[in-house]
């Protein structure tokens, strides 16, 4: 599984957005029909960011929500909903021309949320590291 330092910011939404759509029993990793699945030929796909990297994005996403109510709406609308750009504008009730540039700059808010947050995990990191000799 990939974290949050490994993804660009729409792989990391897209694999969000089917963590957010397997069922909740199954989100830890051990789905309950995993096998049976397999065998009729399921499309259902597991995610591929951890769960700590998955419940990240989704603070992001709410914390967007608190920034333009309408980045939370259409992200979750876009990637958990799988909606296209016409139902994106239906549901904002707006053209869409205008729901795509609402999609747009929620996508680089949260890229630029995400770097700034990755900057500080690293910094952090670095900081609990101990120092080389000089010598």
């Amino acid at each position: 599984m990939k974290s949050l330092f490994e993804l660009t910011t729409l792989e990391l939404l897209a694999e969000w957005g089917v963590w957010a759509r397997v069922p909740e029993g199954e989100r830890l990793g051990y789905p309950n029909s995993a096998n049976f699945a397999t065998f009729v030929g399921s499309s259902a796909k597991n995610p591929g960011i951890s769960l700590e990297t998955a419940l990240v994005v989704d603070r992001i996403v709410k914390f967007a929500g608190l920034i333009e109510p309408n980045y939370e709406k259409v992200l979750v609308a876009r990637y958990v909903g799988r909606r296209t750009q016409i139902q994106l504008s239906r549901k904002l009730h707006t053209s869409r021309r205008e729901a795509v540039e609402i999609l747009h700059k929620a996508e680089a808010w949260f890229d630029g949320y995400k770097h700034s947050v990755c900057d500080e995990v690293m910094r952090v990191e670095d900081l609990s590291k101990p120092m080389k000799d000089a010598a």
